[in-house]
């Protein structure tokens, strides 16, 4: 029973870590996807217009990759016990995994958007 609940504490202290990660990629895809809707909706957009969405969608990259980070030093510091050694490796792929879809949503919605 010790080690269910351990597996759960775990669990728990990287839950915002992971929260940090899906609220980056938003921000991310929210950014680019609407500086893409203003160049192409726009006549005579420029790229002052734009800029803004620009930085946002940057900033949701660098928030992503900076929780990324941070997920991977909390993963070494929780027990041995509570997630084995691939465990690290599998939760990296799994957080770059759900980027890369976010990635493909946002190609799609740009994509039904401009049509």
């Amino acid at each position: 029973m010790g080690s269910i609940s351990d597996q759960v504490k775990a669990e728990l202290r990287l839950l915002p870590r992971m929260l940090g990660k899906l609220f980056g990629a938003t921000m991310a895809i929210i950014g680019f996807t609407m500086s893409i809707l203003i160049i192409t909706r726009k006549m005579n957009a420029s790229f002052m217009d734009t800029l803004p969405t620009l930085f946002l969608g940057a900033a949701g990259m660098i928030v992503f990759v900076l929780f990324s980070k941070k997920s991977g030093t909390q993963l070494s510091e929780v027990k041995a016990e509570a997630l084995l050694p691939g465990d690290s490796k599998r939760l990296n792929m799994v957080s770059w995994g759900l980027l890369l879809l976010l990635v493909l949503v946002f190609l799609v919605c740009t994509w039904l958007m401009t049509r």
